[in-house]
């Protein structure tokens, strides 16, 4: 990214699917210990044998640890469903399911996994290195937003 906060699209921006847990094996194994119950005792005994935890790089030591990890993942917008008829076909109803938007988006916000992609200053995205092919593939990128920082900008003065 130069000065001018433009930057050339290069594929960085990953997520960690899932975090908070430290892999995928890290997750599969907390997931096998909730949904199968094998016991609290039995998982703290496996856990507890020495070299288990290291060699499988979990982030966590007994149940009470995966249970902290499960219950650290934020809280998302719940899932809402409607019942609606089109005025074309009276007799059909059609069943749409939608998420409360403030919700969603305080969810979001809420969420510090997201905080390192949260963008707010417009910029200018290229494909190469001349800057001469813009691309426009998030709200951000766009000229919309760039009117709107100057419009909030501009009221505050």
């Amino acid at each position: 990214m130069d000065s001018d906060e433009d930057s050339v699209a290069n594929g960085e921006m990953e997520g960690d699917a899932f975090m908070p847990f430290a892999s995928e094996l890290d997750w599969r194994i907390a997931q096998w210990a909730i949904q199968e119950s094998p016991g609290k005792g039995s998982v703290d005994r496996l856990l507890a044998i020495p070299g288990v935890k290291e060699k499988l790089g979990l982030s966590y030591k007994n149940v009470l640890g995966i249970h902290r990890l499960v219950n650290s993942i934020p809280k998302q917008a719940p899932w809402l469903q409607r019942s609606i008829i089109l005025q074309d076909n009276p007799e059909e109803q059609h069943l749409i399911q939608y998420r409360d938007i403030l919700k969603l988006i305080q969810s979001l916000f809420a969420n510090p996994a997201h905080a390192k992609d949260m963008r707010y200053a417009p910029i200018r995205v290229y494909s190469d290195a001349e800057n001469t092919q813009r691309i426009y593939h998030e709200m951000w990128t766009g000229r919309w937003w760039n009117i709107i920082q100057m419009h909030f900008l501009e009221e505050q003065l």
